[in-house]
């Protein structure tokens, strides 16, 4: 729960930033930055860097490995794992969270498959009820900007009947759905657009999105990063096909977007990147924005792109702080000859000392193997006690602490404290609960 904890509060982080930049000095990001920074946001949410850290942590320990003695203590109800050849103890408290991420991450799964076969399933119907494009004009014209955008996947295409809007579905072996009857320059402009989805990956995040929502689901700031995402990641397209277009190809764009926006009469599904979907038409503002992004929107100067780019990385290098600043479980090998597993119970604590050191706690002398040293600090030995108890007795409890000690096969032993009190008349001993165990690899008493 700890690391999912980090992995949200990083994501949360960034796009905190990102918002609070955009607002401050958003002119001097590009819409492509901006979609990179966002995308980058949301993966901190479903990839555990900090366990990336850890891996890279044990590859340096490999190459120049250290060892130290030190004192392990372990509480009860701290998490910890001990591994044993016979045995393995997990404590109570992680018990618990390993029982809550298992349900957590298996309904993340689940919801995965449902969503990677409707999409199967999407595609298929595409692929079945769509005619492909052969028109040598068009064929050229995709192969051109395929090869301008380095895009090194093949790209099928098919025509889809008016009501519908051009789109693209697929990530490995995309399908770019071309609208029927629509003069060559505008159809130059939808082929440009939806390339540029697909050299961008934006249906890989498509997938991504509604899991990261549905994980997440109780914090609000990953539904607004899933609208600023859908946002941004058309206005990343727009800036990259108008920006060596002059003026009067722009308002050709602008009205095709107009144009699609207002014809079509439904969506061509969730896992489709459109060239005008609803969600983001979805207000005025949003499309104003849009046309307006399209119509004042420069070409980026050097200067322009090196300072963009030096602020885009200054976000996401501060958004790694959350993540540098987990603490990753530890591991420590203790040496016992015997192998035996030390149980450890929820109230209870337990200390591994390294050879020759002591108990990191203040604690009365060990003087005999079981004793008994009330509040006074007077210590009595049990087993040569010569006091009988009675039941008849009127007791007169002195509050103190019973203490067995026992030595181990290795030369080791281990001490265990337990709340007591004691009789003073006959010395008849209440055992309360357990306190402390400390082992000793070799005995010190």
């Amino acid at each position: 729960m700890r690391l999912l904890s980090t992995m949200m509060l990083s994501s949360n982080f960034l796009f905190c930033l990102f918002l609070l930049v955009d607002y401050l000095y958003g002119k001097m990001l590009s819409a492509r930055w901006k979609c990179r920074i966002l995308k980058i946001s949301l993966l901190l949410s479903i990839i555990p860097l900090a366990y990336i850290r850890t891996a890279i942590e044990a590859a340096l320990f490999k190459l120049f490995p250290f060892s130290e003695n030190i004192a392990l203590t372990l509480d009860g109800h701290k998490q910890f794992i001990i591994v044993a050849p016979t045995e393995i103890q997990i404590s109570v408290s992680l018990r618990y969270e390993l029982a809550i991420f298992t349900v957590w991450l298996s309904i993340g799964i689940i919801v995965f498959c449902l969503r990677s076969s409707r999409y199967f399933l999407q595609k298929k119907t595409v692929l079945s009820s769509m005619q492909s494009v052969s028109t040598p004009e068009i064929l050229k014209t995709v192969e051109q900007y395929r090869t301008s955008l380095k895009i090194r996947r093949s790209v099928r295409l098919y025509i889809c009947p008016p009501e519908i809007p051009p789109f693209t579905i697929g990530v490995w072996s995309p399908v770019v759905v071309l609208p029927d009857n629509i003069e060559l320059d505008k159809m130059e402009l939808i082929i440009h657009h939806e390339l540029c989805h697909i050299k961008n990956y934006d249906n890989l995040y498509k997938f991504i999105r509604p899991l990261a929502v549905g994980f997440y689901w109780f914090n609000p700031i990953f539904y607004l990063l899933d609208y600023y995402l859908e946002k941004t990641t058309e206005l990343a397209c727009d800036e990259e096909v108008i920006q060596t277009k002059p003026s009067a190809t722009r308002k050709i764009y602008g009205s095709l977007i107009l144009e699609m926006a207002s014809s079509y009469k439904e969506d061509a599904g969730i896992y489709t990147s459109m060239f005008c979907s609803s969600k983001e038409n979805r207000t005025h503002k949003d499309f104003k924005e849009r046309i307006t992004f399209i119509m004042k929107s420069k070409k980026s100067s050097p200067k322009h792109k090196i300072i963009s780019t030096l602020l885009a990385l200054f976000i996401v290098f501060c958004s790694s702080v959350p993540t540098f600043a987990y603490q990753t479980p530890k591991k420590y090998e203790v040496v016992e000859d015997n192998d035996e597993l030390v149980h450890i119970t929820p109230d209870e604590t337990i200390i591994f000392n390294p050879i020759g050191a002591t108990a990191p706690f203040s604690s009365e002398p060990i003087l005999f193997d079981e004793q008994f040293t009330n509040s006074n600090g007077m210590t009595y030995d049990l087993q040569s006690d010569t006091i009988t108890p009675k039941a008849n007795c009127e007791h007169a409890y002195v509050p103190g602490s019973y203490t067995s000690h026992s030595k181990k096969s290795d030369g080791g032993c281990v001490v265990k404290y337990y709340n007591a009190k004691r009789c003073s008349k006959c010395g008849k001993l209440v055992k309360g609960s357990l306190t402390n165990t400390v082992t000793y690899q070799v005995c010190p008493h």
